[in-house]
């Protein structure tokens, strides 16, 4: 498993058609385009007092059933490029603390890729915060994850006494003491059940931990952000709130939050191109369109086939609004050209790029992804585990891409292009990629669609009522238009390899590289179906959802570790869920169809299907609290047991782990 036309203050959309919005509902004020820029405290808690709460309670969560180690030997890239970098290193290739045995053997994973340490910078750079601070406290560093945990619950609960008085009290009595209590005493059962975690050693493994940190913050930040967009969409506090909940149990987020990897990371980047654009879209404003480009020329700098067809996309749903304005004399060429000028945000965003590049292969264009293949006379091509010596003596190794001339880096650069973009682009390859990876993937990993159902609900729900689903988004299309847009940029991203994604046992255990599209198609599919009879009652779903969890999420885990419906590997573990998840979204569709075709016959089916959707969501956020909390402690290696000792003594009196050698 392992703009009415803009004018210089930007105060319009950037659109003819485009209009602003009130103030939101229920009293969640929304920051208006004539917004003091003066930093007010008092307003900032006030605005995002529930976004922060949603912040620490996805922290909270994420480091109570993680622990820090690696998932895969992908990682060890990461892993070595933090150590490094923390220790004033070069980061290029490979000097071998991660994926070498103790008698100095490379281990095949590096020498068949040259040694070079090809993923960005982004991750690594990030996580160097979290590994000095780690130093400070040395063989301790625990304690520091401990009490940030503990002191979650303190902050949440003195936001809501402050800021939600409504919600501080159960039965007129307040909650603020008793969690405080709470706080307080899971942070002494934690001191007495704890152990260090070695930081001293030569090989400890210190960097994963700080690295898995930082895909928790990410991760926390995702879902503040993912809120956030929700509550421009939909602007109703609990539809929001359902809005995130779905998009986050419908993805894979959850499982690479405890990870070395960047998927998390490349999230948190696209989620604020969205949200920042979707800003753009409500209020017109020349600084929110300009933070989303900027976003987006970071998104090229962490995964740089998203970041580049995220960029285009946004660019032309940006631009071609401005372009046909002036073609149809709506307003000067020189005034359309000027609101084009947000757009350069992406060469600011894109600056850590280039210097990453420079630092890496020494040539601003060159990534150093690319460097493993041959240069001008790369050394032998080893597929065996070699001397750590021999490796480095490598001709391959030597001098990456700092030489070449001009031209020929933007040779270098149009084929390094061609080769990613349009190597393995077919047709076939195309049809059998999507028909693998939609549901059941050949390589036996978890389907796109068993991972975010709701998709194809809502492709349904939009066919079915998709007049009164028209209506419903009427004056926000610009915003659905972007969102379906954004899909398209990830999917075509990774066009000329869905084949390889269907068959290539490396993708694990999800489609994840087309892991970014969860947002948008999460946010999509609860906009859609907010837009019919079935979720008129958010706040009824909210609640049930959260209740329901808390009693069906153990109850599932029990059943298939006792009964083994599918039998007792991994492989088993995934049809159960599989044939959950399906049973369930066969179910949800046919509802729909009877209440769309025999309404009158029928006044049940509107009734079930909202809580059979809070069903299916609770099962996919179930298959994913399985992946985390089972067996991604079980196989990881390279690593710590889990953050919190409560929960590590808890989960080792129901399970036994031994060491799992990485491979």
């Amino acid at each position: 498993m392992t703009a009415e036309n803009r004018t210089d203050n930007a105060q319009t959309p950037s659109s003819g058609k485009r209009t602003a919005v009130k103030k939101t509902q229920q009293n969640e004020s929304v920051a208006s385009p004539n917004t003091a820029t003066i930093f007010d405290p008092t307003a900032f808690f006030l605005r995002y007092a529930l976004t922060l709460i949603i912040f620490l309670i996805s922290l909270f969560f994420i480091i109570t059933i993680t622990n820090p180690a690696l998932y895969m030997n992908d990682e060890w890239i990461t892993a070595n490029q933090l150590h490094q970098l923390n220790i004033g290193h070069q980061a290029t290739f490979n000097e071998g603390k991660y994926g070498i045995t103790e008698e100095g053997i490379v281990s095949a994973y590096f020498t068949s890729r040259q040694n070079v340490l090809m993923y960005s910078l982004a991750l690594p750079i990030s996580a160097l915060p979290a590994v000095k601070l780690f130093g400070l406290f040395g063989d301790n560093f625990r304690l520091i994850v401990i009490l940030s945990w503990s002191l979650c619950l303190v902050l949440i609960a003195l936001l809501i006494e402050a800021y939600y008085p409504a919600y501080s009290k159960i039965r007129d009595r307040r909650i603020l003491f008793p969690v405080l209590l709470l706080a307080l005493f899971l942070f002494m059962f934690n001191i007495l059940m704890y152990r260090q975690f070695i930081f001293s050693a030569p090989d400890a493994p210190f960097e994963v931990a700080a690295l898995v940190l930082t895909s928790h913050i990410f991760f926390a930040l995702t879902v503040a952000v993912v809120f956030e967009t929700c509550k421009l969409i939909f602007k109703d506090r609990w539809m929001a709130l359902l809005g995130t909940c779905a998009t986050i149990a419908c993805s894979s987020y959850i499982f690479w939050a405890g990870t070395a990897k960047d998927h998390m990371l490349t999230a948190a980047v696209f989620a604020f191109v969205i949200y920042f654009f979707v800003l753009h879209l409500t209020y017109g404003r020349w600084r929110d369109a300009t933070i989303s480009f900027i976003c987006s020329g970071l998104l090229i700098w962490v995964r740089p086939e998203v970041g580049f067809f995220v960029t285009i996309f946004t660019g032309l749903f940006f631009c071609v609004p401005l372009i046909w304005q002036a073609i149809k004399k709506e307003t000067s060429v020189s005034r359309s050209l000027k609101s084009c000028i947000p757009m350069l945000g992406v060469f600011i965003g894109g600056i850590p790029f280039f210097i990453n590049n420079l630092l890496t292969s020494h040539n601003w264009l060159i990534p150093a992804f690319d460097l493993p293949r041959p240069m001008t006379e790369a050394g032998t091509l080893s597929k065996v585990p070699l001397p750590l010596s021999e490796v480095l003596a490598q001709e391959a190794v030597s001098g990456p891409a700092g030489g070449m001339n001009l031209f020929a880096t933007l040779s270098r650069a149009w084929d390094m292009f061609t080769h990613a973009m349009f190597k393995g682009l077919s047709f076939d390859n195309i049809i059998h990629g999507f028909s693998g990876i939609l549901m059941f993937p050949e390589n036996g990993n978890i389907g796109f669609l068993i991972m975010c159902p709701i998709i194809l609900l809502a492709l349904v729900v939009f066919i079915l009522w998709n007049k009164k689903i028209l209506a419903g988004i009427k004056n926000q299309k610009e915003i659905f238009l972007f969102l379906f847009f954004m899909i398209l940029a990830v999917v075509i991203s990774y066009l000329p390899r869905l084949y390889s994604m269907n068959i290539s046992h490396g993708v694990v255990p999800d489609m994840r590289y087309l892991s970014p599209a969860y947002l948008p198609c999460g946010i999509l599919s609860i906009w859609v179906l907010s837009k019919t009879p079935f979720l008129k009652k958010p706040k009824e779903l909210v609640t049930s959802g959260m209740i329901g969890a808390i009693i069906i999420v153990p109850v599932l885990i029990l059943t298939m570790i006792v009964v083994h419906p599918f039998g007792s590997m991994n492989e088993g573990y995934f049809k159960f869920f599989e044939f959950i998840i399906l049973c369930e979204l066969i179910l949800c569709l046919g509802l729909m169809f009877i209440h769309r075709f025999y309404r009158k016959e029928n006044r049940f089916v509107p009734q079930a299907i909202p809580y059979l959707l809070v069903l299916l969501l609770i099962m996919v956020f179930t298959f994913q609290i399985v992946l985390v909390f089972i067996f991604g402690v079980i196989v990881k290696f390279n690593g710590y047991p889990l953050w919190i000792p409560l929960v590590e003594n808890g989960f080792s009196t129901i399970f036994h782990v031994s060491i799992r050698p990485p491979v």
